[in-house]
């Protein structure tokens, strides 16, 4: 682990020192609207900051060309975007790798963009290295369970930092339903599953740092939102194969989710460490913590405010019963079969798994406070019988962590920030600088 954990840090030096020389020029619009972006963004070159001045615009298609720039905003609440079409901005699978960093914007959307319609308003299907950072994502939605609006989506081999952003209802539309996902984070298939352990490696991996989520502000109340599960997500999914990290963000009535094997291949590992759950008075957030696939660590979290919760922890496997899943196939097995009459334990995917998620890589829960609810601690819902303690998870209340776990610097890299072990940062959103360069 510790050979992997210089690898890593290796690696990131490697993509800053390669990026250090490409300082261009700042390229000053007269306007944001979609045309002039389009057309800055389609001439600048690698190193050039293409900035945006104050106002308001609408856009439905701008495409991230392939070159190290920086689409900035005059800041958030300053320079306002539109969505007005799913994917609204994009980076497309196959155009190309190098980074490029969005910041300094406000991004609305006036239509419910989820998993069926191009699955958010902002979509990132390529790159690595690239930065999301110091925007506020005010998601529409016109539903209250399951499917509503989603924020940002992250796709195939996508590695890159969402950091220091507000992901949140759109509280200016008074008809709008309730925050559904606020980043979305999917893989490129079966073949993320050819390697033992991901975490701990840059290469397809989402950090997702120091942001809010914010399921308190949209048009409807807190009982018509529902009491979390479906329809309120901080981070969600991990489908495909997706890996992600999730640190020191704050979490407001929301959860954070791995999505199972069954309407697509499952999530492959996961970080959620050092975040804060809040839960509003009067409201229930029945688990903080939902967990259906994968494998990954949990510690260092904190529950807190004056709501309730049930339980602290979920894990639960859907071809346990008769839940009707897809016929999507994942390494031999159909999603709509029973595992019971298939593979057997392990399931394939199931929470505990890695290595083609047929081989068992327990999950690891230590030092999280407040995660103990009004029902107990941990609900299994496919019972003790197949999701084992001591076998599957290994759940601790003081600081025993997986063993040889060596944790991600913090904060990432790709913020220029001084390595700290805890975040210091009380301001959470401050606007970006006057000049950025993609260093």
């Amino acid at each position: 682990m510790m050979a992997k954990f210089f690898v890593s840090i290796f690696t990131f030096l490697i993509l800053i020192l390669n990026n250090a020389g490409a300082i261009g020029s700042t390229i000053s619009l007269s306007s944001c609207s979609q045309t002039e972006v389009q057309n800055a963004m389609n001439n600048a070159s690698d190193g050039d900051v293409i900035s945006c001045p104050p106002g308001s615009w609408s856009w439905s298609n701008v495409n991230i060309p392939n070159k190290n720039i920086t689409l900035q905003g005059a800041g958030i609440d300053q320079t306002t975007i539109m969505i007005t079409a799913a994917r609204g901005l994009e980076k497309a699978a196959g155009v190309g790798d190098k980074p490029f960093r969005i910041t300094g914007f406000t991004f609305r959307s006036d239509a419910t963009y989820h998993h069926d319609n191009g699955h958010a308003m902002i979509a990132f299907e390529d790159g690595h290295g690239w930065r999301f950072d110091h925007n506020k994502v005010k998601i529409y939605s016109d539903v209250n369970t399951t499917w509503g609006g989603n924020g940002l989506v992250t796709l195939n081999d996508a590695a890159g930092l969402i950091d220091h952003n507000e992901f949140t209802d759109d509280d200016a539309n008074p008809t709008n339903g309730c925050l559904h996902v606020g980043v979305y984070v999917m893989g490129s298939g079966t073949s993320r599953f050819n390697s033992p352990s991901m975490i701990g490696q840059t290469d397809g991996v989402v950090f997702i740092e120091d942001n809010i989520f914010d399921g308190r502000k949209g048009g409807k109340n807190i009982a018509e939102c529902g009491s979390g599960g479906h329809g309120r997500h901080a981070v969600y999914a991990a489908l495909l194969g997706g890996v992600y990290v999730f640190r020191h963000n704050d979490i407001y009535d929301a959860d954070a989710d791995v999505h199972p094997f069954c309407s697509t291949i499952s999530g492959r590992e996961f970080e959620i460490s050092n975040n804060t759950w809040h839960v509003s008075s009067g409201f229930n957030l029945p688990v903080p913590i939902q967990i259906s696939a994968a494998t990954g660590v949990i510690y260092g979290n904190t529950r807190t405010g004056g709501g309730s919760i049930n339980y602290g922890y979920r894990f639960q496997y859907w071809r346990l019963t008769t839940r009707t899943c897809s016929n999507i196939v994942f390494d031999g097995i159909i999603a709509d079969t029973r595992c019971q009459d298939n593979e057997g334990y392990p399931c394939k995917g199931q929470p505990g798994t890695g290595l083609n998620g047929s081989v068992v890589d327990p999950i690891y829960i230590w030092n999280n406070t407040g995660f103990v609810g009004s029902k107990g601690t941990i609900l299994n819902d496919p019972g003790s019988s197949w999701i084992q303690s001591g076998r599957d998870y290994y759940y601790s209340t003081g600081n025993n962590p997986k063993p040889g776990y060596v944790s991600y610097q913090y904060p990432h890299p790709l913020t220029g920030e001084p390595f700290k072990e805890i975040s210091g940062d009380t301001s959470r959103i401050p606007n970006p600088p006057a000049s950025i360069q993609v260093n």
